[in-house]
C-alpha cells in the first residue's frame, strides 16, 4: 500500500515526503528480507580414507567414506568419487549397491537417516611401461582424508600437493606414503628417486644370449641381458655399443627409458634393483656387400663378469662360414635361453668364453631355375577278358615348365587304341628307339607384371579344375570368377564351352607352369585263362617322376584272384597274417560292435539302401579324372584297387594269380572236412606229431589264398570233437534211452522252480549262441577239445 501511495506521490522537483515511522518500517522489513538464512544441508562427509598401490601406471584403490544424514526426505544422491575412475565393487554398509554417474561424480543413493558406511573398490590410469611419477584424482569436498599408497620404487621422495605427507616407509621393494589431504578433495600425489648414481659397491654379473638374422642390406640383432645383482643395487644398467651399431628399442619388466650417448647404452629401471633385471635390446648393424661380416653386439661395460651364447639365422639362400674367431667357441647343442629367442633353425652357434671377435663370409646362393617335369596322379583302369585279352585306359595329370614332350614307353605287345593331351586327340611321335611315344606338352610360359593367360573353356571344365590347373588349389576358384566379371554377367560362376576366361599368373613377372591331361588306351592279346594260371600286367614307363599311382584290376567273374603281388600296396582284398586272422576272429566272436541304424549326426534317418548309394558315390567320385577314364569302356567283374603314394621312377606292375571260381566250394568243403580229421586226429593222439603239423600247415596255407577257408577250418574241428564226443557218450546214452517210459505226473512232479530258471537261462544261452555263429563255434570249440582231451 505505501508503494502505492509512493507511486502517485510526485512533488514539484522530483522528491518524495514520506513520514519518518513508516520509511523505519519500510527499512525494517527490507533487513528481514535480506538476512532470512539458508535451508541446511541434508548430509555431512564424516571422514574418508583412501588406501591402493601403483603398479605401471594403474592405481587400484579402495575409498572408505563415513556420511551422516540428516534429512533423507525422498532420497539423497551423494557424490563419492570422480566419474574418471572405474568401478570394481561398492558397499553400502555392508551391502553390495551401485553408483550413478551424474555431472562428472559418481554417485550412491541413500534413503535413511542416521550415519552409514560406503566402500568403493576402484582403479584408474592405463598401465604403460613409461609411466610419469605421479597420480591425480578428484573427489568431492569433505573432512579429512586419509591416505594411503604404495608405489614400486624405494628411495624417493613424495609430495602430496592438496594436503601432507605425514610418513614413507620401505615394505620390500615398494615404498608406503602416508598422508592426509585438505578440504578440496583432490588427490596429486607425485615422486622421485633421491639415487642419483649407481651404488659405488654394487657388483653384478651379466649372462648375455644373442641372435643375429642376416639380411641383404643390414643385420638384425636381439640380445637378452639376465643382469644379476651380487651386491649392492642399482638404478640403472650401463652397455658399451661399438661403433657401427645402431640400438632400436629396449624392452623388459623393469625398464623405465633408455639412451645412447658415445658409445654407452643406458637403461633407467623403474625402481632400485637388488636382485636381478632381464632386458631386450634389439639392434642393426649394416653389411657391406662382398665384404667379410664381423658380428658386433652390445656388451656388459669393462670389468663386469659374464658369458653367454650367439646364434646367427638367415634366411633360405644363405649360407655363413666362419673366417676367424676369438672370445668364443663353435656347439652344436643350443642352450634353451637362445633357443628361445628364435622359433627358426639357425646356421651358426657360438658359446662365450670372453668379449667375442666373430668374423664370418656371409653368401647368397645363385637362385636355381626349376624347370621340371613332373607327373602328379597316375590313374589306370585294367581289364581282363577271359579269352585272354586285356584293355587298359590310363590318365597321367602332368606339370610342365619347358620340356616340349612326355616320353612313354608302353608295355610290350600293347596296341595303343588312342591318345589324348586335354581332351584333344593326338598322335604321338615315336622316339629314335622305334618304342618310346613323344607326347606334346604345353610348356610354360613366363608373364611380365599385370599380364594374364587366356583360356577357352571346353566341354567338361570346372572352375575347380580351372582353378587346379593354374594354382594348383580348387579352392582359389572365386578368384577366377574375380578377375571374368564381364564374362559371368550374372555373377554365379556358370561356365559355357567356347567362353574365353582371363587368368592372372601366380606370380606376376614370373613362369607359371603349365597343367595337362594326358589319356591313353590300349590292348594286350593273350592265351585264354584256363582253370588255374597267372599273369604279368604293368602301366607304362614314363620319363619324369610319378607322384601317386592308383590302379584298378578287374577280373572276371568266373575267376578267384589267389594272389595280386607287385610294387604297388593293395587298398581293397586286403590279406592278414594267420595271428592276425586269429585276432580278427575272436574280435569278431567275442567283442562288442556299434551297428548303424539310419541316424545321421544331424539326427535325421535314411535308410541302409539309401546310405550304400551314397557312400558308393563318394567313393566313385573321388576322382573325377578316373571316373572318367572307368567310364570309356564297360568294366566287368571283381575289382581289386592298388595304390602307390610315394614318387618312384619305376613303372607300376602286378602280378595276378587265379584260379577258376567253381574250385572254391570244393576247397571250402575240404577245409571243412581237414578241420574234422585234424581235430580228431588231435583228440586220439594217434597220429603222430609231424604228421599233424604238416596237416595244419597245409590248411593254413590253403586258407591264406583262399577265402572261407578259415571258418570251415573251425567248424571242421566243432563236427570233429563233436563226433568223438558223442561215440564217447553213445553207450550211456543208449541205456538212458533204453529206460521206463515216464507217466505224465512223473514229468509235472520234475518240474521244480530251480530246473524252470536253468532250463530258461540255458534257452537264452542257446538263443544267444545262435544270433551269433562266431560265439558258438568259439565255445564249441573249446568245450568239445576239452570233453575230448578228458575222454581220451
Amino acid at each position: 500500500m505505501w508503494f502505492i501511495f509512493l507511486a502517485f506521490a510526485h512533488a514539484a522537483d522530483g522528491t518524495v515526503s514520506i513520514p519518518l515511522d513508516q520509511w523505519v518500517q519500510m527499512l525494517d522489513q527490507a533487513a528481514a528480507a535480506a538476512d532470512k538464512p539458508a535451508a541446511p544441508a541434508p548430509y555431512l562427509q564424516v571422514d574418508r580414507s583412501i588406501e591402493g598401490s601403483f603398479q605401471r601406471g594403474v592405481f587400484s584403490g579402495v575409498l572408505t567414506t563415513r556420511i551422516r544424514v540428516l534429512d533423507a526426505g525422498g532420497g539423497l544422491l551423494v557424490p563419492v568419487l570422480s566419474d574418471a575412475a572405474s568401478i570394481a565393487s561398492v558397499e553400502l554398509d555392508g551391502k553390495r549397491t551401485s553408483l550413478l554417474a551424474d555431472s562428472g561424480n559418481y554417485r550412491v543413493a541413500i534413503d535413511s537417516v542416521g550415519e552409514h558406511t560406503v566402500r568403493v573398490a576402484f582403479f584408474v590410469g592405463q598401465e604403460d611401461d613409461r609411466f610419469a611419477r605421479r597420480l591425480t584424482l578428484s573427489f568431492p569436498p569433505a573432512g579429512p582424508t586419509a591416505v594411503s599408497i604404495v608405489v614400486p620404487e624405494v628411495g624417493i621422495t613424495a609430495d602430496l600437493a592438496h594436503g601432507a605427507v605425514t610418513s614413507q616407509r620401505i615394505e620390500g621393494a615398494t615404498t608406503r606414503i602416508l598422508g592426509q589431504l585438505d578440504g578440496e578433495g583432490a588427490l596429486d600425489l607425485g615422486w622421485k628417486g633421491t639415487v642419483a648414481t649407481n651404488t659405488v659397491a654394487a657388483r653384478t654379473e651379466v649372462r648375455e644370449h644373442v641372435v643375429f638374422t642376416l639380411h641383404e642390406a643390414l643385420v638384425r640383432g636381439v640380445a637378452a641381458f639376465d643382469t644379476r645383482v651380487l651386491e649392492g643395487e642399482v638404478d640403472r644398467l650401463r652397455f658399451r655399443v661399438p661403433p657401427g651399431v645402431e640400438i632400436v628399442d629396449v624392452e623388459g619388466e623393469s625398464v623405465l627409458q633408455w639412451r645412447t650417448d658415445a658409445g654407452e647404452l643406458v637403461v633407467y629401471n623403474r625402481w632400485l634393483v637388488n636382485d636381478k633385471a632381464d632386458i631386450k635390446v634389439h639392434f642393426q648393424l649394416p653389411v657391406q656387400a662382398g665384404a667379410p661380416l664381423t658380428l658386433a653386439m652390445p656388451l656388459p661395460l669393462d670389468g663386469a663378469p659374464f658369458a653367454g651364447a650367439v646364434g646367427v639365422q638367415g634366411p633360405a639362400g644363405f649360407s655363413a662360414t666362419v673366417l676367424s674367431i676369438a672370445g668364443a667357441e663353435p656347439i652344436r647343442d643350443l642352450p634353451p635361453e637362445l633357443a628361445a629367442l628364435t622359433p627358426n633353425p639357425l646356421l651358426l652357434g657360438f658359446t662365450l668364453s670372453g668379449e667375442p671377435a666373430i668374423t664370418l663370409d656371409v653368401k647368397r646362393e645363385a637362385d636355381v631355375s626349376l624347370t621340371t617335369t613332373s607327373i602328379d596322379e597316375m590313374e589306370a583302369a585294367t581289364v581282363l577278358i577271359e579269352d585272354g585279352a586285356q584293355v587298359t585306359r590310363m590318365q597321367l595329370h602332368v606339370r610342365n615348365e619347358t620340356r616340349p614332350w612326355l616320353g612313354v614307353r608302353l608295355p610290350d605287345d600293347a596296341v595303343l587304341t588312342h591318345a589324348r593331351v586335354d581332351g584333344r586327340a593326338v598322335r604321338p611321335a615315336t622316339a629314335p628307339d622305334g618304342v618310346t611315344l613323344l607326347l606334346p606338352l604345353p610348356q610354360s610360359e613366363r608373364y611380365t607384371a599385370g599380364q594374364s593367360q587366356t583360356w577357352t573353356v571346353r566341354d567338361g571344365d570346372t572352375l575347380g579344375a580351372l582353378a587346379d590347373r593354374f594354382y594348383g588349389d580348387p579352392s582359389r576358384w572365386q578368384e577366377i570368377v574375380a578377375q571374368n566379371y564381364d564374362v559371368f554377367s550374372n555373377g554365379l560362376g556358370e561356365l559355357n564351352v567356347g567362353q574365353v576366361l582371363h587368368v592372372a599368373p601366380v606370380e606376376a613377372g614370373g613362369v607359371a607352369a603349365s597343367r595337362a591331361v594326358i589319356e591313353l588306351a590300349w590292348t594286350q592279346a593273350g592265351d585264354p585263362m584256363r582253370s588255374l594260371g597267372h599273369r604279368s600286367l604293368t602301366l607304362p614307363g614314363v620319363d619324369a617322376e610319378v607322384g601317386s599311382v592308383e590302379w584298378h584290376v578287374y577280373v572276371p567273374s568266373a575267376f578267384y584272384a589267389l594272389d595280386l603281388g607287385g610294387n604297388l600296396a593293395p587298398w581293397s582284398h586286403l590279406r592278414y597274417d594267420h595271428f592276425r586272422r586269429v585276432q580278427q576272429f575272436f574280435d569278431a566272436a567275442l567283442g562288442i560292435h556299434s551297428a548303424w541304424a539310419g541316424s545321421d549326426v544331424q539326427g535325421g534317418y535314411s535308410s541302409i539302401l539309401s546310405r550304400r548309394k551314397s557312400i558308393f558315390a563318394d567313393e566313385t567320385s573321388s576322382s573325377v579324372e578316373l571316373q572318367e577314364v572307368a567310364s570309356v569302356f564297360p568294366l566287368v567283374g571283381d575289382r581289386h584297387r592298388f595304390r602307390r603314394m610315394m614318387p618312384s621312377d619305376a613303372a607300376p606292375a602286378l602280378t595276378v594269380t587265379w584260379m577258376d571260381a567253381k574250385g572254391l566250394i570244393p576247397l571250402r568243403f575240404a577245409g571243412l572236412a581237414a578241420g574234422a580229421a585234424l581235430a580228431t586226429a588231435w583228440a586220439g593222439g594217434r597220429t603222430r606229431k609231424p604228421l599233424l603239423v604238416a596237416g595244419i600247415v597245409a590248411s593254413l596255407l590253403v586258407a591264406w589264398y583262399v577265402d572261407g577257408v578259415h571258418r570251415r577250418l573251425v567248424w571242421g574241428a566243432d563236427l570233429g570233437l563233436a563226433a568223438l564226443w558223442l561215440r564217447s557218450e553213445w553207450s550211456r546214452m543208449r541205456g538212458l534211452w533204453r529206460g521206463t517210459t515216464p507217466t505224465f505226473g512223473e514229468l509235472l512232479d520234475a518240474w521244480t522252480l530251480r530246473r524252470v530258471v536253468l532250463l530258461g537261462l540255458a534257452g537264452g544261452a542257446l538263443m544267444l549262441l545262435l544270433t551269433v555263429p562266431l560265439l558258438w563255434s568259439t565255445l564249441a570249440l573249446v568245450v568239445l577239445a576239452w570233453r575230448a582231451r578228458r575222454s581220451a
